[in-house]
């Protein structure tokens, strides 16, 4: 919206998801990580003042923020973040999507280090435990 010039939709699109978010459950219980988000809303709508303020500043804060956004769900989520490669053997062993390869891929090489010794870890314990058993 901003980018095609639109910044009154834009400013009452972030006012609106500012408002369904200060309404949610998390922020009636003052979340932190919600609050905070309320905030950067703020900070992005306030950028979009003018198009003046949003092309010395607002643009590449709202850009910056989406790029944030999108790697943090990449690596909480599994998702793959545009930009990057997949840090597993998906894509080697054919598979194109998260479902068809298990849900396993991950953003960054080390995220895949530590699922893998996380799995490692699970494993032993697994062997451990039916070796109690026994």
């Amino acid at each position: 919206m901003a980018e095609s010039g639109d910044l009154a939709g834009a400013q009452e699109l972030l006012q609106a998801k500012r408002e369904e978010l200060l309404g949610s459950v998390s922020c009636h219980a003052n979340d932190n990580l919600s609050m905070c988000l309320v905030e950067e809303i703020e900070e992005t709508r306030k950028r979009m003042e003018n198009m003046h303020v949003y092309c010395s500043s607002g643009r590449a804060s709202a850009l910056a923020g989406m790029s944030s956004h999108a790697m943090q769900r990449a690596t909480t989520q599994g998702g793959q973040v545009p930009g990057t490669k997949l840090a597993t053997g998906c894509a080697r062993r054919g598979f194109s999507s998260r479902k068809s390869c298990g849900g396993a891929f991950y953003a960054t090489p080390n995220m895949a280090k530590m699922v893998e010794k996380s799995k490692k870890v699970t494993k032993k314990r697994t062997r451990e435990r039916e070796g109690e058993e026994s």
